[in-house]
């Protein structure tokens, strides 16, 4: 794959040959961008967009540390000069407040030079947006027609962005972040009842909407939320309460995003359940049992997936809980010294008019030895489900586990420690066999007594659950996930039910 950037040497050399102008050190970032998308509801289209854009941003560093940001969309010399100019006078002006933060890590970074690229199987021009809206409906009305009671709203995008990243030091870096994701949201509504819930299916580029694979996955995926979403329209409400709990891959992987890895974020450890008051991470200390480990990195393929900072740094590939242990935690350039980790290439801005700030990228929870269970989650049954956990002496007789399916969302409070997820709906298992579905509820608690709860992990790892992170006002692709499932112990910290 050849670079759509690499021939802008130029326009880095301007930016850094007038940052040295400027006595500053710089940080220069082009990103080029092609998206396409597609909504449709119901069958019929309700937008489309298509978007080819250039931009450049560029962060400066006095000899003091203090730091300044612009940007422009318009790449000629002199609008790249004048950018230059307004970060650096940011910059300097800055040094005269007392409660600016100084920062001079980035002068210790190793330099980073070098390509990048992802092949993608179909490039973003193979097709017109005509044929992609066409491809789009008909997914959409494929998942009406199962059942025509139910209103389905269908969101398709696929982008291809290229980002080269140019540094004083020499730095220069180019790599690519292919993404490609169809989303459904699905609506049900009977007088005054109503159930909803969404779906996605994730990858790299039109593979989404042409491979067979992933048409499988989607189809599988559709029915059972169509089903699930018709099943749920007449559910009853389950008393909020202290339960035994099982989660799914992608339910386990919110929660580790969420309520766990957002604590981990090193830009705001002084407020966070796992710093100290001066933001130092509490390193050693046991906070989970010791087959779970909490990680977070990028993987090849996945949505989520970003390998290179957007200050030019190689992520890696973080444990911040491992066996159970404090380990280490998700960092930038910025932000790893005063929390006395090492630079982990964290930082991420998702446009190139955005400063970079501490991001996830691939977050999940892993048991170290879970129990054999072969079956794809697509391929469950709730009587498999109920089978494995008999089997494995999880669901004794007398004995009840709840189930909550879906996540749709929530609110993680990281300096009370606490979190609150919606869930679309919830089952409960009962030993002697008997399977019960409740309508949407709720899972809540204290994170750092949630996470030291006895856990155990059922089945292989898979990480392709795709979301958006809002943090910081910029919506960042992410991908999380586990063990097929996961079995959490009752605790008078966790409660699952309730409006």
């Amino acid at each position: 794959m050849k670079s759509k950037i690499g021939g802008y040497t130029p326009l880095i050399n301007t930016v850094l040959d007038r940052a040295k102008q400027n006595d500053v050190y710089a940080i220069v970032r082009i990103e080029s961008n092609k998206n396409l998308s597609v909504g449709v509801l119901d069958g019929q289209t309700k937008g489309k967009k298509a978007v080819q854009d250039i931009g450049v941003g560029i962060s400066v560093f006095t000899k003091k540390g203090a730091s300044g940001f612009a940007s422009t969309d318009k790449i000629y010399a002199e609008d790249i000069k004048n950018a230059v100019d307004r970060a650096a006078n940011l910059a300097k002006s800055s040094e005269n407040y007392s409660n600016v933060k100084l920062n001079k890590e980035i002068f210790d970074v190793d330099p980073l030079i070098g390509e990048y690229l992802q092949e993608t199987k179909y490039d973003l021009g193979s097709k017109s947006s005509a044929e992609i809206e066409e491809l789009v409906n008909s997914f959409n009305m494929e998942t009406k027609n199962l059942d025509e009671r139910i209103s389905v709203e269908t969101s398709y995008s696929c982008s291809e962005t290229e980002w080269r990243i140019a540094r004083t030091d020499g730095t220069d870096v180019i790599f690519n972040v292919p993404r490609s994701r169809i989303f459904n949201f699905l609506t049900l509504k009977e007088g005054d009842k109503i159930s909803e819930l969404h779906l996605n299916v994730q990858g790299l580029d039109y593979s989404v909407l042409l491979d067979e694979d992933k048409k499988h996955l989607y189809d599988a995926r559709s029915r059972n939320s169509v089903q699930l979403v018709s099943d749920l329209l007449n559910a009853g409400s389950l008393p909020g309460g202290n339960y035994k709990a099982l989660l799914s891959y992608d339910f386990a992987g919110l929660y580790a995003h969420e309520a766990v890895g957002h604590a981990f974020e090193t830009d705001a450890l002084k407020r966070s359940i796992v710093g100290d008051e001066n933001g130092v991470l509490k390193k050693g200390e046991k906070v989970a049992p010791d087959n779970i480990s909490f990680v977070d990195g990028p993987v090849e393929g996945l949505w989520g997936n970003h390998f290179i900072s957007s200050n030019g740094v190689k992520r890696k590939t973080v444990e911040f809980i491992k066996d159970g242990v404090i380990l280490d935690a998700l960092s930038d350039v910025f932000s790893a010294k005063e929390s006395e980790v090492g630079i982990n290439g964290c930082g991420r801005a998702e446009s190139y008019n955005k400063v970079p700030i501490c991001r996830m990228s691939v977050t999940r929870m892993v048991d170290s030895n879970p129990y054999p269970f072969d079956k794809d989650f697509e391929d469950v049954t709730l009587d498999d489900i109920y089978d494995i956990l008999v089997k494995t002496g999880e669901l004794k007789s007398g004995e009840m586990v709840v189930y909550p399916v879906v996540g749709m969302g929530g609110q993680v409070m990281p300096v009370e420690g606490t979190f609150v997820f919606n869930c679309a709906g919830i089952y409960t298992i009962e030993n002697p066999k008997k399977i019960t579905l409740y309508k949407q509820s709720l899972f809540s608690g204290s994170t750092l007594e949630t996470i030291a709860t006895r856990t155990r992990g059922i089945g292989k790892e898979n990480f392709d659950g795709a979301g958006v992170c809002g943090k910081g006002g910029q919506s960042a692709p992410c991908s999380k996930g586990g063990n097929t499932f996961f079995v959490i112990d009752k605790s008078k910290a966790i409660t699952f039910g309730g409006e």
